[in-house]
């Protein structure tokens, strides 16, 4: 089951900023535990084609994942992704996790 504090399904020029994304209660969870459960959550995920994604200037904390800066599940791509100046901690997996489908990132 995906979850997200923000999910952006498709289009082109998205732009996410100025947000505070977080959770409570499942960094808390022990990574075997979260894999495979509901715990195993996003701060942010694209779905679909994304053209062109943009996220800055965010606290993101407490989730599972920060965001993979790529649209899944493959083979649907995103080009040109481009996150910055964000704020990133407590993660229990990854902040940043970028896949084999997008091009162009700049972390």
């Amino acid at each position: 089951m995906e979850s997200a504090g923000i999910w952006i399904k498709g289009g082109s020029q998205n732009l996410i900023e100025e947000n505070e994304i977080w959770d409570h209660v499942h960094f808390r969870v022990a990574l075997d535990l979260a894999k495979g459960s509901s715990a195993e959550n996003n701060g942010i995920v694209l779905t679909n084609e994304i053209a062109r994604e943009t996220h800055r200037r965010n606290a993101i904390h407490g989730t599972f994942n920060e965001s993979g800066p790529a649209a899944h599940p493959p083979p649907a791509a995103s080009q040109r992704d481009r996150p910055y100046d964000n704020i990133l901690y407590e993660h229990t997996d990854d902040g940043m996790e970028p896949k084999a489908n997008c091009s162009n990132v700049r972390i």
